[in-house]
């Protein structure tokens, strides 16, 4: 009785038309994957830039709030307070430091730097660690530094509040606030009560912790 030997199997061309097809799948396939990639970044990417953003600002703005006068030495032994703020930007004390934690106080500064054909907004914390702010001087370790925003055009700041400190005794008329481009703690002997920062056509104002008595003056306008 003869026995069919013949095997039933892939030839060779057809063992390449698979793989043909298997690669233009995967090819298809990553170009998909690439393609959807592409669109999420592209349509909100913008979003999580946008919510670090807002969420970078808004523990700037705690920041402010928990600023204090500080007051320090000057070498010749003179008491001043602990702000400085002009047209690059401001260095101050808070008790509310974003790296630091709240409660533990550090020295701040917030300032502008021009990168290429822009602006550049950054934060930087010096924490104090329970050692005492003593001198007007004093050595400081900034080991903290974080990009805010960036800018077109140029960063200004603003400082509104009194230029000096006063004594509220029975009627005696204070002078009103104003915003100056700087404000130096050693010649006010106290902080500003607002803080505006501009930039392309926006303006953020931050409170600090003595900003209510100013923004209950009627008229008074950054």
């Amino acid at each position: 009785m003869a026995v069919n030997s013949k095997q039933s199997g892939f030839t060779l061309i057809e063992l390449l038309l698979s793989l043909t097809i298997f690669t233009s799948l995967v090819a298809l396939a990553s170009y998909s994957i690439m393609h959807f990639d592409t669109y999420w970044n592209k349509k909100f990417g913008g979003f999580e830039s946008a919510r670090v953003k807002y969420q970078l600002l808004n523990q700037l703005n705690d920041v402010y709030l928990a600023a204090f006068p500080q007051t320090v030495l000057t070498k010749n032994g003179n008491e001043v307070y602990y702000f400085l703020g002009d047209e690059k930007g401001n260095t101050f004390v808070t008790s509310s430091p974003v790296f630091s934690g709240s409660g533990n106080s550090a020295v701040v500064r917030i300032f502008k730097e021009k990168v290429a054909q822009h602006y550049e907004l950054f934060y930087e914390e010096a924490p104090l660690n329970n050692t005492p702010l003593v001198y007007l001087e004093q050595q400081l370790n900034f080991i903290y530094r974080v990009k805010i925003l960036s800018a077109k055009n140029n960063i200004n700041f603003k400082y509104c509040g009194y230029t000096q400190r006063f004594a509220e005794l029975d009627n005696i008329a204070r002078e009103k606030p104003k915003c100056f481009e700087a404000y130096d703690g050693v010649e006010t002997s106290l902080n500003p009560d607002i803080i505006s920062i501009q930039f392309d056509q926006e303006m953020l104002a931050f409170k600090l912790s003595n900003a209510e008595n100013l923004i209950e003056q009627d008229g008074f306008d950054l």
